[in-house]
């Protein structure tokens, strides 16, 4: 119980020459300070927010100039193996070759968005990955 009754712990205290120094200044010098302390603080706010700007900027090139297409001509992919799939579908159903056409049709278009699908991934390894495994 006495180490809480005891005496406030004393915080240590600036040098002397420290204090005497903010002691003497006048309130010119005083205000001085702590405008050049606030300038400071606001010149490594806009170097922040400038850094995280151009950060923000360059992932936003990044997804309209590369993951956006990409995400449609991955689209246009699904959209050419269903059309492979109708035409086998109907092919196998008729035994009838005209139906074998979407199945044509398809195959080409697999064959030009999958080289469109990686020439525009061709900077994000990871989902050019992505896209190669579906």
């Amino acid at each position: 119980m006495e180490e809480l009754t005891g005496p406030a712990p004393r915080m240590k205290r600036a040098p002397r020459s420290v204090r005497r120094r903010f002691d003497e200044a006048t309130l010119r010098e005083r205000l001085n300070a702590l405008f050049s302390l606030g300038a400071l603080a606001l010149v490594a706010l806009v170097a922040v927010n400038s850094i995280s700007f151009a950060s923000l900027v360059s992932s936003r090139d990044t997804l309209l100039d590369r993951v956006d297409p990409a995400s449609l001509e991955a689209n246009q992919l699904v959209v050419a193996y269903l059309n492979e799939e109708t035409g086998v579908r109907g092919y196998v159903l008729s035994a009838n070759p005209v139906f074998l056409q979407p199945y044509y049709l398809g195959l080409a278009q697999v064959r030009d968005s999958s080289s469109r699908l990686t020439d525009l991934l061709a900077g994000e390894p990871d989902l050019l990955r992505l896209a190669r495994k579906a």
